[in-house]
């Protein structure tokens, strides 16, 4: 570096110079010299301060010089270059910012290389992560179309396709996959692929479980030949050049740890660790579609196998069907003559039979009653095992349907002095029901409930289960010997009681409770019990009831009783005068039919239906009916033409069942009674050709038989279907509401009654404009009555004035020529047993008032 002054010394020169010349101008006595030429003085001055202005400038350029040098060696790069100069001059501070900012740039550039360093490595990731994912994109695309190639159920397809989908996924060349046989311990190979067929000749043939894939069997993992002298591995001819196998791999295929089979794959690379993840992701897919496919085999074996066994059960079930039926139809044909003949011994109707007589026949019959309901009971079990048991949903009150039952068994309770109670609800209880089916449930239940006790009493309860009326609950309640608890699940079962003692004692076959559980359940509904033994049981029914809103308004009793406060209101605010009593009365009586008309106006009333409906079931039919009976048993034909004598009405009887439709063209009969198991055209048959023939449609038709279908009946025209044997009681009713379907017209009615306001009830009901109708406020207006007007129906009240209903009663079944009038007792009193028990020998039905009349 060339020499330089320092900036100091050459001000302090000229400081110098400067004070020598003005000591020499100004006191010149002090250096002893003479006067000087102040001009001389002066240009030696300005001589001065231009060596120095001199010196200072070639100084400076020196130093802007270095700096520059500086400067310019950073500006090509060399950023570690600094200047050396110093000082406080701006030179010097000028220096000391250019080597400040050479540091920065230095270290900016130093960190723009490690960052650029850093980016590089980073690129060199991301080039490697979205191979990497590209890869793996790749192998799920070819997992995806894997598992929708693979979704087959034939074996051989799932091989081919397994084999293709793992060459391609492993870039292999060769590939073979073996099923494996457990059985037979050994391997068959279902698939090859390879660009080399005499490669395949260092693989075993089929049968074998040696080589590779034995071991891969023996040893269930992956084997892999890899990494192993390039001379122990085979080659390979590719056409147009031989290249020696890198790696070969032994795939075991196994499903929650059972061998199913193994894959062989070799090629010419090495696999990485994705392919392998991915292959072995494939193999397990390829083992859950070879477990589908196989189980798919087996079960299509089996599904062979059932189908031979099926058909053999299937033609044993109809041989036992069959067998059934015949059986059903041999025991009750002649149950049929011996139930219906001893009936009509047990009559007696011309005096020649001895009370012993009468005493063994009447144990004919009860025998003959005990070996049908037997009979019933198998047959009704054997629909219900087969599904076969059809039923009729309607909406059904139960209230009736209960009395009805009680009153039914009412002797039964009496016999063994037991008390039956009824627990009803003051309301109806109505669901959505099958009421036969529900009915013969209940006979059951009751029926067991009296013979299971033999001192206290049987409680009979219905009711709705909860203020929103959606479910009702039926019980029945004794006080029998009950049941102990390990046993309460047992009596549901076919042919079971409580145990052997209770079957001897007792009698039955144990198939009621099982029948009645299994109705009960297809009603939608549960049948439990709770007992303890010694005291009694409980069973309870329980199932869907219909709701107020569901059913529609109906006149009720409440509703009759609020329209007499409705009208003695609209009364007092309506008289202008002063009305009599009577014209009060008729009033009255007019508005409160007016009110309950239009309260029922909607539909028709139960009360109204049943009223009608047992009128036609009571009235006599009027003369010069004719009745056709079709039946191939000549036993039951003669019976029955008995009971249609006894009716009033002509028979002709009919074997052929060829002949119906001309027999009915000839007699034109206004009812026909048509058995279904008959020879040469059964039953059915000739209900559908006499119902699609215009001219004989019309006729009635009530179908009498063992294998009496009600639902079916009806559904293809007949009005009606009874079971054999049919009871005299049961045809007769049965045969009036048939002959006096059509609308009641022409009647004598007379009703007896107290409240002149059911009396115009009455008569509203039954139609006033269409019959002869009279009304008697007591017993004894109606037998002065009954001298000039003789009924074919009576509706009684029990609870009058003068003469009450019992008298009445009493009085006409006293009497030869009133005793077969027919009466319906219609009543607000609460009976007892001996009552209700009095009144059902002498009447024909019983209602209550404000329930079952409406």
């Amino acid at each position: 570096m060339k020499f330089q002054l320092p900036r100091f010394s050459i001000f302090a020169i000229l400081f110098l110079l400067l004070f020598f010349l003005l000591v020499v101008v100004f006191f010149p006595s002090l250096l002893e010299v003479g006067e000087l030429d102040p001009q001389y003085v002066l240009g030696m001055v300005i001589f001065l301060v231009m060596m120095l202005t001199l010196v200072n400038t070639s100084r400076t350029t020196i130093r802007l010089r270095l700096l520059a040098e500086v400067a310019d060696s950073i500006g090509r790069g060399d950023y570690s270059s600094r200047s050396e100069l110093k000082g406080d001059d701006s030179i010097g501070r000028l220096a000391e910012s250019v080597n400040l900012m050479a540091n920065a740039i230095e270290t900016s550039i130093a960190d723009l290389e490690e960052s650029r360093g850093k980016l590089e490595q980073s690129g060199t990731k991301l080039e490697e992560q979205n191979e990497e994912l590209s890869r793996s994109i790749d192998l799920q695309v070819k997992f995806g179309a894997f598992l929708s190639k693979i979704a087959s159920m034939e074996i051989n397809v799932i091989a081919n396709t397994a084999i293709d989908s793992l060459l391609d996924l492993s870039r292999g060349q060769i590939g073979l996959f073996f099923l494996y046989d457990e059985q037979k311990e050994d391997l068959v190979c279902l698939t090859r692929r390879t660009l080399d067929q005499a490669f395949l000749k260092n693989f075993s043939d089929n049968g074998s479980m040696e080589g590779l894939p034995g071991e891969v069997v023996r040893q269930r993992r992956w084997l892999n030949l890899e990494d192993v002298d390039a001379d122990a591995l085979p080659d390979i001819n590719l056409g147009f050049t031989r290249a020696r196998v890198q790696s070969i791999y032994g795939i075991p295929v196994v499903f929650q740890k059972k061998l199913l089979g193994v894959v062989i794959l070799a090629g010419l690379s090495k696999l990485d660790d994705a392919t392998r993840q991915a292959l072995a992701n494939h193999v397990e897919v390829l083992a859950n579609s070879l477990i589908n496919a196989v189980t798919y085999r087996a079960v299509q074996k089996q599904s062979i196998q059932l189908e031979d066994v099926n058909r053999e059960l299937l033609a044993a079930h109809k041989q036992k069907s069959e067998f059934v039926a015949n059986m059903s139809h041999e025991l009750r044909t002649p149950l049929n003559s011996i139930i219906g003949f001893s009936g009509i011994l047990l009559k007696n109707r011309k005096g020649n039979l001895s009370g012993t007589d009468l005493n063994r026949v009447e144990k004919i019959n009860r025998n003959g009653r005990h070996l049908l309901s037997l009979i019933n009971d198998i047959l009704d079990l054997s629909k219900i095992e087969a599904g076969r048991m059809d039923f009729l949903f309607e909406d059904t009150d139960l209230i009736p349907i209960v009395r009805d039952v009680a009153e039914m068994l009412q002797p039964q309770a009496d016999a063994k002095s037991l008390e039956l109670i009824m627990d009803l609800s003051e309301t109806s209880v109505r669901a959505n029901t099958d009421g036969h089916k529900l009915k013969q449930v209940l006979i059951n239940l009751i029926g067991n409930a009296i013979k299971f006790t033999k001192k206290g009493s049987v409680t009979i309860r219905c009711e709705m289960l909860d203020a929103s009326k959606q479910r009702v609950r039926l019980q029945v309640i004794d006080s029998g010997i009950g049941i102990s608890q390990e046993k309460l699940d047992v009596i549901f079962e076919a042919f079971s009681q409580a145990d052997s003692s209770t079957s001897r004692e007792f009698g039955g076959t144990g198939l009621g409770l099982t029948i009645s559980r299994s109705i009960i359940e297809m009603l939608s509904g549960s049948l439990t019990v709770a007992s303890e033994p010694g005291k009694g049981s409980t069973f309870t029914i329980v199932f869907e009831g219909v709701s107020e809103k569901r059913r529609g308004a109906t006149a009720t009793h409440d509703q009759k009783e609020e329209a007499k406060e409705a009208v003695a209101k609209s009364e007092k605010s309506e008289e202008t005068g002063t009305p009599s009593a009577q014209e009060k009365e008729d009033r009255t009586s007019k508005r409160i039919i007016e009110t309950v008309t239009a309260v029922a106006s909607s539909s028709a009333t139960p009360g109204e239906d049943r009223s009608k409906a047992e009128l036609r079931r009571i009235l006599p039919i009027t003369p010069g009916k004719r009745i056709l009976v079709v039946d191939d048993d000549p036993d039951a034909r003669d019976f029955l033409i008995q009971y249609i004598q006894e009716l009033g009405a002509e028979a002709k009887e009919c074997g052929d069942s060829t002949r119906v439709l001309d027999l009915v063209r000839e007699f034109k009969p206004d009812l026909v009674t048509l058995d279904i198991m008959m020879p040469e055209s059964n039953g059915w048959e000739v209900l559908a050709a006499m119902k699609a023939d215009p001219t004989l449609s019309h006729v009635p038709v009530v179908i009498i038989s063992m294998v009496a279908d009600r639902n079916k009946a009806i559904s293809l025209g007949a009005v009606d279907a009874l079971t054999k044997p049919v009871a005299q009681g049961e045809f007769m009713a049965c045969a009036r509401r048939s002959l006096n379907s059509d609308e009641i017209a022409g009647r004598r009615i007379l009703v007896v009654d107290d409240l002149r306001e059911y009396q115009e009830l009455m008569k509203h009901w039954l139609g006033e404009d269409k019959n002869d109708i009279r009304t008697a406020g007591n017993g004894k207006e109606a037998l002065a009555l009954m001298e000039s007007f003789r009924p074919e129906v009576i509706f009684l009240d029990l609870m009058m004035p003068i003469m009450d209903g019992f008298t009445f009663l009493r009085e006409i079944r006293a009497n030869d020529q009133y005793e077969d009038v027919p009466v319906i007792v219609i009543t607000a009193k609460s009976l007892s047993s001996a009552e209700r028990q009095w009144i059902e020998a002498r009447a024909e039905k019983i209602f209550v008032k404000g329930e079952d009349l409406r």
